[in-house]
């Protein structure tokens, strides 16, 4: 896969690899994805242990089907997925766990 990548990211990337921290750009990129994507894996399995804890609690919603979680967790991702793309997460946050 190719990826162009300009302005102040590629600024970034370049100034990791003058510091010594990484050994090209694309090394760079790649391990800030990996990080990014690790983070986003942990902010998921945190959201899902609070769910569990609340279905455990007794309370349900109408509407929720605890038979078809799959569905609900599509809707979770989707709904992850559009706001980390506009970048619109609150991140200070109560319910988010620290970064």
């Amino acid at each position: 896969m190719n990826v162009s990548i300009a302005g102040e990211a590629a600024a970034f990337l370049q100034d990791l690899v003058e510091r010594g921290q990484f050994n090209s750009p694309e090394a760079a990129a790649n391990s800030l994805l990996l990080s990014a994507k690790s983070q986003q894996d942990q902010h998921l399995e945190w959201l899902r242990c609070e769910i569990d804890k609340g279905l455990q609690s007794g309370i349900m919603t109408e509407g929720f089907d605890p038979q078809n979680l799959d569905a609900f967790w599509d809707d979770i991702e989707a709904l992850s997925d559009e706001k980390i793309k506009t970048d619109s997460i609150n991140y200070d946050s109560a319910a988010l766990p620290p970064l």
